[in-house]
């Protein structure tokens, strides 16, 4: 296991691990190791100790100490940077008591909430350094160790060795010289020590003799670079002391029961799986047979007990004048724009009625689709010499207007996929790329010019008008110099349809504020002659995230991508969200779970104002459809399974097409409005983030049975609600509720056995059942004061109504 890396200013960093063995080591960090799940046992100087399950050890600055396990277990390893922490406290030297297989007492329960409370925040680890919230846990922990486990002068325990400073100029010199054919006299003269006396010191405070560390610190380092596989096996014996690969292989399998080889053919097997990277432990052990750390640390997150699903919150306070002026209308460009499909797939009877629930429902004013090329449309577009077929989207556009809806085109070739894992890596369930049909941007601009020519003649240019075209950002395109590949094809399209009308919207970029080049492609952009009618933006947050790398709200995305389209010239930039969800995935339990409704609300009240449009993704869970969608829910990301069930998704969006016209309030966790006449609506969540158990396991491989434990936090959150100004009199509240216990889809399967088959009648059921809850109630006001008191289960989502009917 390596030491963790520091930036030069921090204090605190850290990482959870899944190793069966972690050879003896020091380091100059002072570590909390705290065993999540499994046993193992520790060795700490001479002593040794069982650890199980929430058992925490400090180990102080340049304590020998490694680990060992017969089974799998999952630990999390804490450094404090010595150096930085002694200046902080004004200290030359510092050291902590705490080992909890030797006591355990309340101040060890307090330790344990402070450091889940940090893991919990996995994802957040700053990829800037800007996360001040995990910064803040951070300090907190660290004073709290300083202030409840402080050992007034650094001692030596029984069985540990002397934190002294010729131990650590030992210890630095052995590291530093590990590669050389370093020796026992070399070592000793580099002291000016004798070599017995030297040999004797070692073996009385390492726990070991010379050789047998020195050959630790090599074979730690070996692994790293076999892990990495950027060596050959000979490269890595000589970089690493080993005078040849014949002893390398020999002290290798003396302590690992296998060779170098097999080991890192045994790492080449678990990436071709598509196995996570889980720290930097040693090989397991011989007779561990075919399974591995990797595949096994799963099995032990889906062991762990569920996290208890409600614990009381503290109560927060909302006061909301509702006489304040000038009020602001309630913008709905959330729900203007939804994500349907492929073209093809608007012909699925299914798929249609959900498009049209949507628009009568949700009020769904475009349709955003893509795909016109495929050989089902008939168009033939891209074969030169041939007419343009155009029925088919005749009737696809036709469909459109029977419901009232108008078209939002993408124009580009995006491959037809099926995700069914994103937190790690990538993998497909369905990859199929669409070729590029157009040899030259002519040809491109020639296409669409006759497109839209028979749309304008067939609907009036007017009608087309009011429709929107993008330009998808295709990979293959932004890869040649200077972009020119996509700016030449949207050149094309921009000439082609400005041609017909100058009023007619194109857009694109299909932009990632986590890519590395967006600044200098707006910057690019923004210099040539065609410019965009919008700016489009995907937010996939969890799709791009790494261990490592902070998860973006859509809020702060979007003003990234503001900010970024400013700098490189745009004013007052246009923006859509094209494309948005939790995570790419279409199979993740979290989309079917109370929790993505939850994250809908929040994100939606979040980027309020800052976006013309945005298109979440996707209506129906039968885009996602595959061989493996046999069971009432796959884990797709629509908001209406493929049985025409309802998901808590779908009644986050419900919730928000009800809100009054009026904006009054948008605190954290609720928002108020109001019609303008004496009517209040309140919308509000109990959102609570993935913990870092979500990121450690594939959403495809999480039971729904456990999907309750991958949560930050199950406090319970209690409202009061205060909207002051009101008329006295009497009010109906009606309030919908849409928690585990109510329009839960995926808890009302929990609570069938997760029964694999059901019939019609068992389906028409769940659609009946899986409703938000309602209650109705009478609340008398006579003090201009209407206070609302809800109080909201983990992740639940509320929507209340406040009518006013009479005076008295």
């Amino acid at each position: 296991m390596k030491e963790l890396m520091h930036t030069d200013n921090s204090l605190v960093d850290f990482e959870i691990y899944g190793d069966r063995l972690c050879p003896a080591h020091t380091h100059g960090d002072i570590e909390i190791l705290y065993v999540l799940d499994g046993r193992t046992t520790l060795t700490l100087g001479h002593a040794t100790y069982p650890l199980a399950g929430n058992s925490c050890v400090i180990i102080n600055s340049n304590e020998v100490h490694g680990m060992e396990s017969a089974g799998e277990v999952l630990f999390a390893c804490v450094h404090i940077r010595y150096p930085e922490l002694c200046r902080r406290l004004g200290v030359a030297q510092i050291g902590f008591d705490c080992n909890t297989a030797l006591l355990r007492d309340a101040r060890h329960a307090k330790l344990q909430d402070l450091l889940m409370q940090v893991f919990n925040q996995y994802d957040a680890r700053p990829m800037y350094r800007e996360n001040f919230y995990l910064e803040g846990l951070y300090l907190h922990l660290v004073d709290y160790i300083a202030r409840s486990f402080r050992m007034d002068q650094p001692r030596k325990r029984d069985g540990e060795h002397a934190r002294d400073e010729r131990l650590r100029e030992i210890t630095d010199l052995i590291h530093a010289g590990c590669k050389t054919p370093l020796t026992l006299g070399v070592l000793a003269e580099s002291l000016y020590l004798s070599e017995s006396y030297l040999s004797k010191y070692i073996k009385r405070h390492f726990g070991m003799t010379f050789s047998e560390y020195l050959g630790e610190v090599r074979l730690g380092r070996a692994i790293d670079d076999l892990k990495s596989g950027s060596k050959s096996l000979t490269r890595v014996a000589l970089d690493n002391g080993f005078p040849n690969t014949a002893s390398f292989n020999r002290v290798f399998r003396k302590k690992f029961g296998t060779n170098p080889s097999g080991f890192k053919n045994t790492l080449r097997g678990d990436r071709a799986h598509g196995d996570m990277a889980q720290g930097d432990g040693a090989p397991p052990a011989a007779d561990k047979g075919p399974s591995s750390p990797k595949t096994d640390i799963r099995q032990y997150l889906r062991s762990m007990s569920p996290t208890p699903r409600s614990t009381p919150g503290q109560a927060v306070q909302i006061r909301v004048p509702s006489d304040a002026n000038p009020r602001r209308p309630f913008e709905r460009g959330w729900g203007r724009m939804f994500n349907m499909g492929a073209a093809i797939d608007l012909f699925n009877s299914d798929i249609c009625e959900h498009m049209a629930t949507v628009r009568e429902e949700l009020g769904c004013e475009y349709v955003r689709f893509w795909d016109i090329y495929s050989p089902l449309m008939l168009l033939d577009a891209g074969m030169p010499g041939k007419s343009l077929n155009f029925t088919k989207m005749d009737r696809l556009f036709d469909i459109l207007a029977s419901h009232g809806l108008k078209p939002y085109i993408e124009l580009g070739f995006k491959p037809r996929q099926v995700i069914s894992s994103n937190k790690i890596e990538p993998g497909f369930i369905i990859f199929e790329p669409k070729p590029i049909l157009f040899a030259t941007p002519q040809a491109y601009g020639d296409f669409l010019r006759a497109f839209i020519s028979h749309y304008a003649i067939r609907y009036g240019r007017g009608a087309v008008e009011n429709w929107y075209f993008e330009q998808w950002f295709d990979p293959r395109q932004i890869q040649t110099e200077g972009y020119g590949g996509y700016f030449s094809m949207f050149d094309a399209a921009h000439k082609a349809l400005k041609g017909i009308s100058p009023h007619i919207r194109l857009g694109g970029g299909g932009l990632s504020v986590e890519t590395d080049y967006y600044r200098d492609f707006l910057k690019t952009w923004h210099s040539r002659r065609c410019q965009p009618d919008f700016l489009g933006i995907y937010s996939f947050p969890y799709t791009t995230m790494r261990f490592g790398k902070m998860h973006l709200s859509l809020q702060a995305q979007v003003d990234e991508l503001r900010k970024g389209a400013v700098e490189a010239g745009f004013q007052s930039p246009t923006l859509h969200v094209s494309e948005w969800n939790f995570a790419a995935s279409d199979r993740d339990m979290l989309h079917d779970s109370c929790f993505k409704a939850a994250y809908i609300v929040k994100n939606v009240l979040e980027s309020m104002d800052r976006v013309g449009m945005m298109g979440y993704w996707t209506v129906s869970d039968l885009n996602a459809e595959s061989s493996d969608t046999n069971c009432i829910l796959s884990g797709s990301g629509g908001l209406i399974s493929k049985d025409g069930i309802k998901k808590p998704s779908y009644y986050a969006f419900w919730f928000l097409s009800r809100m009054g016209r009026y904006l009054l309030s948008n605190d954290p966790g609720c928002a108020v409005t109001t019609d303008g006449f004496g009517d209040f609506s309140v919308l509000c969540h109990n959102y609570q983030a993935p913990n870092f158990k979500y990121f450690l396991n594939p959403g495809n491989e999480t039971p729904p049975s456990e999907h309750h434990s991958l949560f930050e936090s199950c406090a319970q959150l209690d409202l009061q609600v205060r909207i002051e100004g009101v008329r006295n009199g009497r009010y109906i509240v009606k309030t919908h509720r849409v928690n585990e216990e109510s329009a839960s889809i995926l808890d009302e399967w929990l609570r069938m056995d997760c029964m694999a088959h059901f019939n019609k009648d068992e389906i028409d059921y769940l659609k009946r059942t899986c409703v938000p809850k309602l209650s109705i109630e009478t609340v008398h006001v006579t003090n201009h004061v209407l206070v609302l008191e809800p109080s909201l289960m983990v992740q639940e989502i509320r929507y209340i109504h406040a009518i006013y009917i009479a005076q008295g």
